[in-house]
């Protein structure tokens, strides 16, 4: 499921699906736990060069993409200005040390232009799309009906639900940055703690069924992944 709206497809945040059986993907190779540049086909059947990265403490992934055709085209124009310097160098230079020096200054420049076009796609698309689907999953999961909190890596609140807050008596602005020692007995905080240690040890949920305090100080039990 894609969480932010498409370039070359409109109305597909959060209802646009496509199946794990298409491997050339590259929003089903960050499912399956790729990482970096790979080339893959997209949702329209077009070539493309794509950056993936894991979204941390969440099940999401980033995907930011380029179209081959427009990567080949940055590519020609720079190479057109590459060959114009080399060949400037190896009319002052002659010919024999200009072919080797052109030799050299191809493959840097491949290399370098490779790098650049992945820092490209990472600085231009990155940041954007991740802030949006930030955005995105917290209106989802204020707007569902599940009890839904995130926390960052040292276990501090960084979201709430509006079903949490209510459910356990809360308030975020309250809560915001605070870890479970500062919220919940102990023997529950140090049951928490553990169960997160554990998430970010193997890089995959679990399934567990937790003791929780409520409010007027009974007990509940939740399942919790």
């Amino acid at each position: 499921m894609f969480l932010s709206e498409l370039r070359h497809q409109k109305n597909t945040a959060l209802t646009l699906r496509s199946p794990i059986s298409q491997k050339d993907l590259p929003a089903v190779m960050a499912v399956e736990g790729k990482t970096g540049i790979v080339e893959g086909i997209d949702y329209r059947g077009v070539p493309v060069i794509a950056a993936l990265r894991k979204i941390p403490n969440s099940p999401w992934f980033l995907v930011s993409k380029i179209d081959m055709d427009e990567a080949n085209a940055l590519l020609e124009r720079r190479t057109g200005s590459i060959a114009i310097i080399v060949g400037l160098l190896i009319a002052f230079s002659g010919t024999g040390l200009g072919l080797l020096w052109r030799h050299q200054s191809a493959r840097f420049y491949k290399k370098q232009y490779a790098t650049e076009i992945e820092r490209a796609v990472e600085r231009t698309r990155a940041e954007k799309a991740l802030q949006e689907s930030q955005k995105r999953l917290e209106a989802f999961l204020q707007n569902s009906t599940v009890v839904a909190w995130m926390k960052d890596e040292d276990g501090r609140y960084v979201f709430m639900s509006d079903n949490f807050q209510k459910r356990f008596g809360l308030k975020f602005e309250d809560c915001e940055g605070k870890t479970d020692f500062d919220l919940w007995p102990r023997n529950a905080a140090e049951t928490f703690r553990r169960e997160d240690l554990a998430v970010l040890e193997n890089d995959q949920s679990l399934e567990i069924i937790v003791e929780v305090p409520n409010p007027d100080g009974s007990l509940s039990w939740w399942w919790d992944n």
